[in-house]
């Protein structure tokens, strides 16, 4: 016996539309039977096309699927936002009546809930698959089908994210033996009847266990009126890659209602906890928020090169990168705890005897260095200590280890970058 465990979408009507997501093209012919059924199309290609949440989609971006040709189905693609492994991601897929007539139970399939074989009108013709090596969804010989979740993927959430038409929608979430709390293995949406021209937009958050290349799909099954009880079936799919973490990025879905805890801290020898197992020149970046968000957004933290640094100081060490709501403002803040290593301190300058000590930092807004002015700049002093409130940067402590090894914890209501001085 399975047990199930089912969770209810919310319906969040308004919050995002289908021209945030971009258009939905209406062009192809309308064909009985047809639907949109992928991630909403890029106005002009795939670096143009930011989501909601302000990430780039990845690879594919989306297409419409579900198109007739020579009496087969063409996918749908859906796009996936950036992550590595251990981590979220998400996708948004539109499924949209295209023809003139209504289509009758509609019903979105995932995981264990899709079907394992389909019959050949079904199967999605070969332009379903524009990139070499993406694999056919169903064998034409058999019907039988790849997994619709592959293995290292399970989902954590679905919601509803344009529901225009108050059409009436059910989504649940199920999980076989075995699976951990707030996982699932299985979904299903019920739209019911879809008018001429009305669509939904759902929004699918999956977690990831394993760094690979994967090709996720759903399918989805409707009725027409006045066709005898047969029924029509489409998929969307999608080439998730699912990166490794390292020291220059972790990456991450966080759901609504959760706050945000990430870093690059041991994912890696060389941005581990500073000074450990004989390693030297390490750095870490950890990022916290200190509210729950609302809704869900992404966010990525990590290190990387750059000479970015003021006329009027000596930096020292990596660039502490962090992409938190596609720099929107942080509820409660942001919390930002670096640690660097003895060996990336650079001797003191102004013979104030403080050798091989942090003396301040400077945070680099998104807007520079377009906005020269885009920046803030504090030393470890008491006037930039943090108080009750936060209004720009401040810092919480600097300690540090009998190594030398040095960690500040900041606080600043917007994410960006920050270098030490």
């Amino acid at each position: 016996m399975h047990r199930l465990r089912v969770r209810f979408a919310a319906v969040l009507i308004g919050i995002f539309t289908l021209t945030a997501l971009g258009a939905v093209p209406t062009t192809a012919a309308a064909i009985r039977g047809d639907v949109y059924f992928g991630s909403a199309r890029c106005p002009a290609g795939v670096t143009a096309c930011p989501s909601p949440d302000g990430w780039p989609f990845a690879y594919p971006y989306g297409t419409g699927g579900g198109y007739k040709t020579a009496s087969r189905t063409i996918a749908g693609q859906n796009s996936f936002s950036p992550v590595t492994a251990g981590s979220s991601t998400v996708t948004d897929i539109v499924v949209k009546n295209i023809t003139a007539d209504p289509l009758t139970h509609l019903v979105i399939k995932g995981g264990t809930k899709a079907p394992t074989r389909v019959p050949r009108k079904s199967i999605p013709t070969k332009p379903a698959y524009p990139v070499s090596g993406d694999r056919a969804l169903c064998t034409w010989r058999t019907g039988d089908c790849i997994p619709s979740l592959p293995a290292g993927l399970n989902y954590q959430a679905v919601e509803i994210l344009d529901n225009a038409a108050a059409l009436p929608v059910a989504c649940s979430l199920s999980a076989t033996p075995g699976l951990a709390a707030d996982l699932y293995d299985g979904l299903a949406c019920i739209i019911g009847t879809v008018p001429a021209g009305r669509s939904v937009t759902l929004r699918i958050v999956v977690a990831t266990s394993a760094p690979g290349t994967f090709q996720p799909w759903f399918s989805v099954k409707f009725f027409e009126p006045h066709n005898d009880g047969d029924y029509d079936l489409f998929m969307t799919y999608s080439k998730l890659t699912v990166g490794k973490p390292s020291c220059s990025g972790v990456s991450s879905y966080i759901l609504g209602g959760k706050s945000l805890s990430l870093s690059n801290k041991d994912v890696s020898p060389l941005c581990g906890a500073a000074g450990t197992g004989g390693m030297s020149k390490s750095q870490s970046t950890t990022i916290r928020s200190g509210a729950p968000f609302p809704k869900g957004v992404f966010a990525s933290v990590g290190n990387t090169d750059s000479n970015l640094c003021l006329a009027t100081v000596t930096c020292f060490g990596q660039l502490s990168v962090a992409h938190v709501a596609g720099g929107a403002p942080i509820p409660g803040g942001l919390t930002w705890t670096i640690t660097w290593s003895a060996d990336l301190l650079p001797p003191d300058d102004d013979d104030d005897h403080d050798d091989a000590r942090p003396k301040g930092v400077i945070h680099f807004l998104d807007g520079y260095p377009g906005n020269p002015n885009a920046y803030e700049q504090i030393r470890f002093r008491h006037q930039y200590n943090c108080g009750a409130e936060i209004t720009g940067l401040c810092w919480v402590s600097l300690t540090h280890d009998e190594a030398g090894n040095w960690t500040a914890v900041l606080e600043s209501p917007a994410n960006g970058s920050i270098k030490g001085f």
